[in-house]
């Protein structure tokens, strides 16, 4: 009997013995799981990141781009403002011989540039754009480049132009 007992406390020790050799198994492949599944979620966040990172570099060189388009697009702008400046300055000097009447209509027409323009830039810009009629126009664009007696007479139908129209005008 006192056999007996031995052997089954040696049986129930190697019991206890084997069920922690498996519980130690079992804590090993759980630690194994979650540290794999700790590196895919790592690699996915890195793959998320790197393609974040992607489109935005794509996106900034689409805008700088476009800001590089811009750039040339004022320059050239500009250029002709400027060819367009001397030939009102060189139209100016040959048609007059006294220096400051020459000047001061120079200054006019330059003036009636800028207001074509401000009229050209604030229809492009409003929401609730202004309507001008062909006469507007005129009135306020083209008289300095009149006569001395500075009218300017226009004939036909009065048209309204739409927005869109001005710039090109």
């Amino acid at each position: 009997q006192a056999r007996l007992a031995t052997s089954i406390e040696l049986e129930r020790t190697e019991e206890l013995a084997n069920e922690a050799h498996i519980l130690k198994v079992f804590l090993v492949l759980i630690t194994l799981i979650i540290v794999q599944a700790a590196q895919m979620t790592l690699r996915f966040r890195h793959e998320k990141a790197a393609a974040i990172r992607e489109t935005y570099l794509a996106k900034l060189a689409e805008e700088r781009d476009r800001a590089d388009i811009l750039a040339r697009e004022l320059s050239h702008r500009v250029k002709n403002l400027f060819a367009v400046i001397t030939s009102i300055v060189s139209m100016t000097a040959r048609g007059e011989t006294d220096a400051q009447l020459a000047g001061q209509k120079a200054c006019a027409r330059i003036n009636a540039l800028a207001v074509a323009h401000n009229l050209a830039t604030q229809n492009d810009m409003k929401d609730n754009r202004e309507s001008y009629t062909v006469s507007d126009l005129l009135n306020r664009v083209v008289e300095p480049f009149c006569s001395n007696d500075g009218t300017l007479t226009i004939k036909g139908n009065n048209v309204v132009l739409r927005p869109a129209m001005v710039t090109p005008l």
